[in-house]
């Protein structure tokens, strides 16, 4: 009787062990939002330029250039010297202003016709980020005070009193006692119900970047989302304000049980989004997936009430202008060491890094989608003509994106998803050529628990002598299939990498944050090692298109992954 009874204790605690480690996995794999601790310091040399050309009679261009200031206090610091201003040819006037925001502006004005003017800015950042625990507790609704209020009001495009957008705020705060609680439901229902679109393209040039639009379309470009995120805030009574500033390609990185998530941003302008704590100050939340704090390879320049205050620097009287920008960078004395502190949250999409909230309280309120119209359907409802050839899968979206060496002894993988059984025949990718010598081809991997598994065919190679150097208007190159290739693959989830021999050096180009599928969508191979793994996680979607033809449905014999289909 003695050993029947423990036997059966056995078996319940196999059970209960067995119970556990089931949750364990299903958290890891649910867990999209990870809280960290520490902090990042650089200093950065910046060349801001902005070039005007005309190739008709223009007149009356008139600009204004935000001057970055120095910001003493917060968990984002940054101390500006050195700056330097040059406009060639001189502006007619020059006229120094500080508006109501606190922003200091050089308004300058050209009267004579223009052919080409340049404005180069040129300054020193030192910058001190931490990513440390949120200890706020004020109370929702909040009291806010005159420097604050201004913050309250509404805009065209971030409106203040708009019925669809001010229900959604109020039904996701409702019976939440505490202000980050609030901002932080807020930030996640965009984040989980708001497509983030890299650019406006053809397939998405109805789509506008005020709030109420974005809302209706559940998509919006970066702007578009800040304007949202913006608008829902001032609705309930939070003051918050969008930050404009630029960022400067740089990654941190750290380690999430046993893989290395990797964060980085383009060589450009930003723009995100900053709230208001009466105990905390001034916060900021980025769409791209940064809560609280931001990583100090990020200058701040200019706060405004929505992105087109920000946006809308230039205009003209008469003719027409052609504008260039370019940011020229030098970052030194960098040193990062961000830790993952163990605690994370699921979300539906997208990977987040956040500093620590205690006691943060999730809203179960589900605002009702359904009382919200959509003027125009989104692009990808759209029925398209049927046609033989079709896109098959595609993150075409090449501006404003970073740029990673693919060709050195890290190989990247982007996953894509088939809905439908297809024949691949052709495989594009945007990627500048920096060195010859070498030949690129593209291979195509199976599914293999959510990483890259066996190869199941390639494309043609491309030699590096037939792609002309720095082709940044057009960087666009095809990879055909052979029509020999078993290039048929069923409804699933699938991987292609860039592969290359001799010693030819392209730069893949690809779009911060989580554009298309989920966040463990963009993974790195080091070479480098005696034993690589695919554990190396990069914030960002490799810019691509896969194209083909759409086959009739037929039994499927094999299954097209390995395993952890979904």
């Amino acid at each position: 009787m003695k050993n029947f009874n423990r036997s059966i204790l056995k078996i319940q605690f196999i059970l209960i062990l067995t119970a556990i480690i089931y949750l364990i996995q299903v958290n890891l794999l649910s867990a999209d939002i990870f809280f960290t601790n520490g902090e990042t310091k650089s200093v950065v040399t910046s060349y801001l330029t902005t070039r005007f050309s005309s190739y008709r009679s223009t007149k009356g261009l008139f600009y204004r250039m935000f001057i970055p200031k120095s910001i003493p206090e917060g968990l984002v610091t940054q101390n500006i010297y050195g700056i330097r201003k040059t406009f060639t040819p001189r502006p007619t006037s020059i006229k120094e202003v500080k508006d109501k925001y606190g922003n200091l502006i050089y308004e300058c004005t050209w009267n004579k016709d223009i052919r080409i003017v340049q404005i180069d800015l040129q300054f020193r950042a030192k910058i001190h980020s931490q990513f440390t625990q949120i200890d706020s507790n004020a109370p929702f609704p909040i009291e806010t005070d005159d420097e604050t209020k201004i913050y309250l009001q509404g805009t065209e495009q971030a409106p203040s009193n708009e019925y669809s957008i001010n229900y959604i705020a109020r039904s996701i705060s409702y019976n939440l006692k505490r202000e980050i609680d609030v901002i932080y439901n807020i930030a996640l229902w965009v984040n989980e119900n708001i497509k983030l679109i890299n650019r406006k393209d053809n397939k998405n040039d109805d789509l506008k970047d005020d709030a109420v639009s974005v809302l209706q379309n559940r998509a919006g470009t970066k702007k578009g989302v800040c304007n949202l995120l913006v608008s829902l805030y001032r609705g309930i009574g939070i003051p918050a304000r969008v930050a404009y500033g630029v960022s400067f390609q740089k990654e941190i990185s750290y380690k999430v049980d046993g893989s290395r998530v990797y964060i980085q941003s383009p060589n450009n302008e930003r723009y995100w989004v900053e709230v208001f704590f009466p105990d905390a100050g001034w916060l900021p939340i980025d769409p791209n997936g940064l809560y609280f704090s931001l990583p100090s390879y990020i200058v701040k320049i200019a706060v405004g009430p929505d992105v087109q205050y920000l946006d809308k620097k230039w205009s003209v009287k008469t003719g027409e202008l052609k504008e260039l920008k370019e940011f020229i960078y030098d970052v030194k004395a960098v040193n990062f060491k961000i830790v993952y502190t163990g605690e994370k949250l699921p979300t539906e999409r997208g990977l987040i890094t956040s500093c620590p909230v205690p006691g943060l309280v999730l809203s179960e309120n589900k605002p009702d989608l359904e009382i919200i119209t959509r003027d125009k359907p989104q692009a990808d409802e759209e029925q398209a003509p049927k046609q033989k050839r079709i896109r098959i899968s595609e993150n075409p979206n090449a501006d404003d994106s970073l740029y990673i060496v693919a060709t050195g002894k890290k190989i990247y993988a982007q996953r894509f998803s088939v809905n439908q059984r297809v024949k691949v025949t052709e495989i594009k990718i945007p990627a500048i050529k920096f060195s010859d010598q070498g030949r690129i081809w593209i291979e195509v991997l199976s599914d293999n628990n959510g990483k890259p598994g066996k190869k199941l065919f390639r494309t043609y190679s491309v030699s590096s002598t037939r792609v002309r150097f720095m082709m940044i208007e057009n960087p666009w190159i095809g990879f055909p299939v052979s029509k020999k290739a078993k290039s048929i693959l069923e409804p699933g989830h699938y991987w292609f990498t860039l592969r290359s021999s001799g010693s030819c050096i392209f730069n893949w180009f690809a779009s911060e944050g989580d554009v298309t599928g989920n966040w463990k969508d963009t993974l790195f191979l080091n070479t480098a090692y005696k034993k690589p793994k695919w554990n190396n996680i990069l914030n960002l979607d490799l810019n691509y298109q896969i194209l083909g033809i759409k086959l009739d449905n037929k039994p499927e014999k094999k299954p097209s992954q390995e395993s952890g289909k979904k």
